[in-house]
């Protein structure tokens, strides 16, 4: 991220968060199905999705630690 900055380059970490987004929002779903009997959980799930569903247009510090927080939660569903 910091070299893309220097360079004004930013495309590929773009890309890598658009792929981190998807992925998390296919996760989620996934995700959400598997507890349905916890309508608590469902409920936070479909909160969440929105925040993660707005596609990256500017690569920025804010998105970047926005999409750090979103990593983390991924690895957290997927148990790791």
């Amino acid at each position: 991220y910091v070299y893309s900055l220097r360079s004004g380059d930013t495309e590929k970490v773009r890309e890598s968060i658009e792929i981190l987004r998807k992925e998390t929002l296919a996760i989620i779903d996934e995700y959400a199905t598997l507890q349905e009997k916890n309508p608590n959980m469902v409920e936070k799930l479909t909160e969440l999705r929105p925040l993660i569903s707005e596609p990256v247009d500017k690569v920025d510090d804010r998105v970047l630690a926005r999409y750090l927080r979103i990593a983390r939660l991924k690895q957290e569903i997927r148990g790791g």
